[in-house]
């Protein structure tokens, strides 16, 4: 089975979502533990927080104080047709997983030259990097998502 922090991006990944302002709803959180958000908690902590999961709706309050720990398959539902990440064989964790060019995804300017800065050592982060990267860039609009 595969850890639940594997699973979903990063805090610092989900911070830069966050401010971007992408309000995709998702199942778990960063929170810190015990703190808004009851619900099981993961072994694994990023200053000071820990994967929760969503079992109620969030006050304005609470919301401020979260992050949003968007799963692969959350991200993916999120990105655009065309784009795929892909496991590699290397021997860098840090660049286990990159995003998989192909004519699809001329129109985001996502080329081989810069490609490699969305490798990650997780898929959730790849994804949450490209996703980023598109927003940033203005090929997604946060309020579609």
């Amino acid at each position: 089975m595969i850890e639940i922090d594997k699973q979903v991006c990063s805090l610092d990944l989900a911070k830069r979502l966050k401010k971007l302002g992408v309000k995709f709803r998702p199942v778990l959180f960063w929170d810190r533990p015990g703190i808004f958000l009851p619900g099981f908690s993961n072994e694994k902590e990023e200053d000071g927080y820990e994967v929760v999961l969503l079992t109620r709706d969030v006050s304005k309050e609470e919301a401020e104080y979260i992050y949003a720990a968007y799963s692969v398959g959350e991200l993916g539902e999120m990105l655009p047709e065309f784009i795929a990440t892909y496991k590699a064989a290397c021997r860098n964790e840090n660049e286990k997983w990159r995003l998989l060019s192909h004519s699809g995804t001329d129109e985001y300017n996502l080329n081989i030259e810069n490609i490699s800065q969305f490798s990650a050592s997780t898929e959730a982060d790849c994804r949450a990097k490209v996703l980023i990267y598109l927003i940033e860039n203005g090929y997604v609009r946060v309020e579609y998502l």
